[in-house]
């Protein structure tokens, strides 16, 4: 069988991202035109403008019609199924995790995070409210309720919360509080008051995940609401087609009997 090998375009575009490496390219910093490129390189302008399609389709270039190739900011990728803090979210591609604010209070749960929480209304919750950085620019705000009584459990308190970066951190080594299972819901939002706290315009867009995330025996012990800026992270969800929607019925109805029959499953077990 006759070896393969990888196509030219390829082959230069490997090429031209350790060549941007070392040369310290950064995000935003304009590239050369597609003419010094194939100089520099040797090759055609085609061979450089097929290199540089597949560097944007991965997001690692940005090009603007009539003013040029750009470095792309590093975007955060998530993927909703697998639960990862904050913290560990921008220090996966390289990024360095920080807090420029951080608040933590006590106050008594309104109906709204007593149901959320499944505790009692009026008891007592850690609120930490906080802004995230990666590598010093602020790009989230997350506030995170955890119900008093983990605390109480391990005679934890506020004034050791404050001296960790992860609130999950914390809660697994300090409370003996393992994470089970997750549930998300994500939205995109403009809040002024968001990106007030963030100094950024008041027309920016957000990603809101509102989540609860519960132990092993099914009980709440976070309740969160993080406020990701939308032109530096990337979420990824997983769907499957429901067989049922290929039936008769009207969309709506399609959906609920897919869900009915995916709880009558789940129920059986």
């Amino acid at each position: 069988m006759p070896r393969r090998y990888p196509p030219l375009f390829m082959v230069v575009r490997k090429e031209l991202e350790v060549w941007l490496e070392k040369e310290d390219y950064r995000p935003g910093d304009r590239l050369p035109s597609e003419e010094k490129l194939s100089q520099l390189f040797e090759v055609s302008r085609v061979t450089i403008r097929e290199a540089l399609r597949t560097m944007e389709e991965d997001g690692i270039v940005v090009r603007s019609h009539g003013k040029g190739t750009f470095v792309a900011e590093r975007r955060i990728r998530s993927i909703l199924e697998t639960n990862i803090g904050v913290t560990e979210m921008i220090e996966a591609i390289g990024y360095r995790s920080g807090t420029l604010e951080k608040r933590v209070r006590r106050k008594e749960a309104t109906l709204f995070l007593a149901e959320k929480l499944s505790i009692k209304q009026g008891s007592g919750v850690i609120l930490i409210e906080r802004v995230r950085t990666a590598d010093g620019r602020p790009v989230v705000y997350s506030v995170d309720a955890v119900p008093e009584w983990i605390l109480r459990s391990k005679g934890a308190n506020t004034k050791e919360l404050r001296q960790y970066e992860s609130v999950y951190s914390f809660l697994e080594e300090r409370c003996e509080q393992d994470i089970k299972d997750s549930t998300a819901q994500l939205s995109a939002v403009v809040s002024p008051r968001i990106a007030e706290k963030l100094n950024l315009q008041s027309d920016t867009a957000f990603f809101l995940v509102e989540q609860v995330d519960t132990d092993q025996n099914g009980q709440p012990i976070v309740y969160s609401r993080e406020y990701f800026l939308g032109d530096i992270f990337e979420f990824k969800v997983r769907r499957r087609r429901a067989p049922l929607l290929m039936r008769g019925s009207s969309l709506g109805e399609k959906v609920k009997d897919a869900e009915d029959a995916e709880d009558a499953k789940t129920g059986s077990k």
